[in-house]
């Protein structure tokens, strides 16, 4: 029964987390704190585990937009990505 109520309440945070993303307009904005949530405590680097289309559709943003907003965020250094490896920059 534990184990019920523990993933009822993670999925309720992660619900939470992204009505807050979607209160963000700039896609960047939006990537950026996405990768924050995402990202384990004092842990910098993350590793996409799920498409990025399906990335895209929880932070309210289509495909294009966040292949855009990632590559802008690599060459702006904020980021750096090899493959599915995401380290925040700053």
């Amino acid at each position: 029964m534990s184990s019920t109520f523990t993933e009822q309440l993670a999925r309720r945070l992660h619900y939470t987390k992204l009505l807050e993303l979607r209160g963000i307009r700039s896609a960047s904005a939006r990537v950026m704190h996405y990768l924050r949530v995402i990202a384990s405590p004092n842990q910098k680097t993350v590793k996409l585990d799920r498409p990025l289309k399906e990335i895209a559709s929880d932070i309210g943003i289509s495909a294009e937009v966040l292949y855009r907003t990632l590559k802008k965020l690599q060459s702006d250094r904020l980021i750096t990505r090899i493959k599915r490896k995401i380290t925040i920059n700053k």
